[in-house]
């Protein structure tokens, strides 16, 4: 999913533009000092809003039992990791690559399958 904003108001692009300019990189095109700015304020309305955000349980409710019964006896170090910092959590942020990327572990050794690591993670 993707979104377009359009900005038309003079005054606003003026000011993006000055904005862009005062911040001090000149790598940096407007648009893409614009498209920072408005993730920016967006991840503060997710954070507020608790989107992407779910306690422990309710994500390990994500798992069938029989899946996270085979996750729970792996021997393999990387999946006891992965339980251990669940463990020391209150909340899963699925957002954040480490969620995704210990997901796609859980699938790559079989305890999961790509499919359902993807409705694991996915952000509803």
């Amino acid at each position: 999913m993707s979104l377009t904003v359009t900005i038309n108001d003079l005054r606003l692009i003026t000011a993006l533009a000055a904005a862009n300019k005062a911040a001090g990189d000149p790598q940096v095109s407007d648009d893409e000092y614009f498209s920072a700015r408005v993730n920016d304020m967006l991840e503060g309305w997710a954070a507020a809003y608790s989107i992407g955000v779910v306690p422990v349980f309710g994500f390990v409710k994500r798992f069938t039992p029989e899946e996270f019964k085979a996750i729970r006896g792996s021997a393999d170090p990387v999946v006891q990791g992965l339980l251990a910092r669940l463990d020391q959590v209150s909340e899963v942020h699925l957002y954040v690559p480490e969620v995704a990327n210990g997901l796609q572990y859980l699938a790559s050794v079989g305890l999961l399958t790509a499919k359902r690591a993807a409705e694991i993670g996915a952000i509803v």
